[in-house]
């Protein structure tokens, strides 16, 4: 994809973003508002109509699969967490005013086991876009550990800097945290295989 100027075409995104671009673009608008979108697109935009026509080569199959088996990885590994480090366990019962008693906790459940699986889709997504046909093995490492660092930035040390918790909740949340995502990756990299 590239922006047309008057000493020729200036490239914006890969051919793996040009795809993506015009699958999102593809799945959200319908076929009208897409003309649109690419007629008042400043100076026009080199190859955008063929990608949202093409779509992009997921295995919609696979990335079901994949979703399901790193969302049960997951609470496994969280559930273990829990279970296998005591401390981790004791330091949240430190903040009762912050943290919500267990029954609380298991009446929301539901909800909060429907949103982490639209989450792992959503995941499962981005890796099946970024996905360089190496060993899906590291592949799924390398996807979990990146994800790990954004979860514990966006959320684990944000909730530090938010909410009246310890310092040492937060370096073990931190590393419980990463492990998860980076099995979850892990998983989706196993299971998850392009379409042919």
């Amino acid at each position: 994809m590239s922006w047309r100027t008057g000493e020729g075409a200036v490239p914006l995104l890969s051919g793996c973003g040009e795809l993506a671009l015009g699958y999102i673009l593809g799945a959200v608008f319908p076929p009208t508002i897409r003309q649109i979108l690419i007629a008042v697109l400043p100076g026009g935009v080199a190859g955008f109509s063929t990608a949202i026509e093409k779509g992009w080569p997921m295995n919609w199959l696979r990335i079901g699969l994949a979703s399901v088996g790193a969302f049960i990885a997951y609470f496994l590994l969280g559930g273990l967490a829990l279970g296998l480090v005591p401390s981790l366990k004791s330091e949240f019962l430190k903040f009762p005013a912050v943290y919500r008693p267990l029954d609380g906790q298991m009446s929301h459940m539901p909800v909060g086991m429907a949103a982490i699986l639209v989450g792992m889709f959503s995941l499962t997504v981005l890796y099946a876009a970024s996905y360089r046909g190496i060993s899906r093995l590291l592949e799924g490492v390398r996807f979990g550990a990146l994800i790990g660092v954004f979860a514990i930035g966006a959320f684990v040390v944000h909730d530090d800097v938010n909410l009246n918790i310890g310092r040492r909740l937060t370096v073990q949340q931190s590393v419980a945290c990463f492990a998860q995502w980076v099995v979850a990756g892990m998983v989706i990299g196993l299971i998850y295989r392009p379409a042919r």
